[in-house]
């Protein structure tokens, strides 16, 4: 019986050398994607946007920079959403400077925003008569025809949510028809609770404010 070795075939010096340096590497890719990957963990922040007299600003934007991760705040001001670490946040509001901030490891932030100054010599209505905004002493927010224009709703009432500060707008029904909404100015909580509803005239005239065509209004001032 003869038994024929089959011939042995050695593996170059180099070749093993280039073996090793590959898996080297590869290791060393691993641990900078793993690094990454620990780098961009998200994380929740949560906040409160106001503006300089400590109202808080009911439905402010809150947008992570470049992104489209971001929220409005809740009927206190209140936000919370994840983002990654250091994180660039945009805060904007209408009437309002926008405002860009570095999270800095910061689980909590309070926003302040100042109101635009630009804006001070608009004439709004007050009550029964016309004055400048840099006149008066108390807080009146102001929507012209073309911020009203771009909301495309059918009623006044659901028009004004979010586009005024410490104004809330809530359906009152999701019948056809009856979709116009309950407004409160400053919050649930203030003077008079959920029975407050505000005076409305137009025109000078006591009215009501979801008879109108949104079409010709000219402007809304709500003063608070």
């Amino acid at each position: 019986m003869k038994i024929r070795m089959r011939k042995r075939c050695d593996i170059p010096h180099s070749a093993s050398h280039f073996q090793k340096s590959l898996i080297i590497a590869s290791w060393l890719l691993t641990f900078l994607f793993t690094g990454t990957a620990f780098a961009q963990e998200n994380r929740t922040i949560t906040g409160i946007v106001r503006d300089v007299t400590g109202e808080p600003l009911i439905g402010a934007s809150v947008i992570q920079k470049g992104t489209n991760n971001g929220v409005i705040t809740d009927v206190d001001g209140n936000f919370n959403f994840e983002t990654i670490e250091d994180a660039e946040l945009i805060v904007s509001y209408i009437g309002f400077r926008t405002l860009k901030l570095k999270t800095a490891g910061e689980n909590f932030i309070h926003v302040v925003l100042d109101e635009d100054s630009q804006l001070l010599n608009d004439v709004v209505v007050v009550g029964y008569s016309t004055n400048k905004k840099v006149n008066l002493s108390g807080s009146v927010s102001s929507l012209n025809s073309e911020k009203l224009a771009s909301r495309r709703v059918s009623n006044v009432s659901s028009a004004l949510q979010g586009m005024a500060a410490g104004v809330t707008v809530t359906t009152q029904s999701g019948e056809p028809g009856g979709n116009g909404g309950h407004i409160r100015i400053r919050g649930i909580g203030t003077f008079g609770g959920d029975s407050a509803a505000p005076l409305v005239l137009v025109d000078g005239v006591e009215g009501t404010i979801d008879e109108v065509d949104p079409n010709i209004i000219e402007s809304v001032s709500v003063l608070k």
